[in-house]
């Protein structure tokens, strides 16, 4: 057999409810085959008293960065996602993570607050902690409530930032786009 086979391992894959001691064949990068006795490959490790898991799923992942991304693999973390604060616009966030070579799974949620901020001050800067910094000088957003035509702007800017959220992570993250093909 080619590839890899992971033995003695405790596997835990909670979709199909296998909790045992184990080998897991992996080939081209996809796992081939789970349970005993697999067989050898180009590669074997021994996985004896350690856990073999799916990769796990940061949903308050604020370490962006290719530095991040290799900490985070180091707990088992396959896939980070913003989802608290997120960014806006969403698409140039994308690209920019694309351009970045990022080692994970990547993706963020559109942010509301700087759709207030773009709506009720005009700034259009991309989000950030330093253009939220800077928005704190403007503080129309923070101290009024929003109108009519400013709570339109902000859910337009919402909608605008979700549908390239979806858009982005249904091409770019590989997990993504397989729960996109789901819905």
């Amino acid at each position: 057999m080619g590839g890899l086979v992971i033995t003695g391992g405790r596997v835990v894959d909670p979709a199909s409810g296998m909790d045992a001691i184990g080998d897991v064949a992996v080939v081209d990068g996809r796992i081939s085959a789970v349970g005993t006795g697999l067989g050898s490959a180009e590669r074997v490790i021994d996985a004896t008293g350690l856990v073999v898991a799916p990769g796990f799923i940061d949903l308050h992942a604020h370490g962006q960065s290719l530095p991040a991304d290799r900490m985070q693999a180091f707990d088992g973390v396959t896939t980070t996602l913003d989802l608290e604060a997120g960014v806006l616009p969403v698409a140039s966030w994308y690209r920019r993570q694309a351009a970045k070579g990022r080692v994970l799974n990547y993706g963020a949620a559109a942010n509301w607050a700087f759709a207030r901020i773009g709506a009720m001050t005009g700034s259009n800067t991309e989000s950030s902690l330093e253009a939220f910094g800077s928005a704190m000088r403007d503080r129309r957003w923070i101290d009024n409530v929003a109108g009519d035509t400013e709570v339109a702007g902000i859910l337009d800017r919402l909608a605008i930032g979700l549908n390239e959220a979806a858009s982005a992570s249904a091409s770019s993250t590989p997990m993504l786009r397989a729960l996109a093909s789901r819905s």
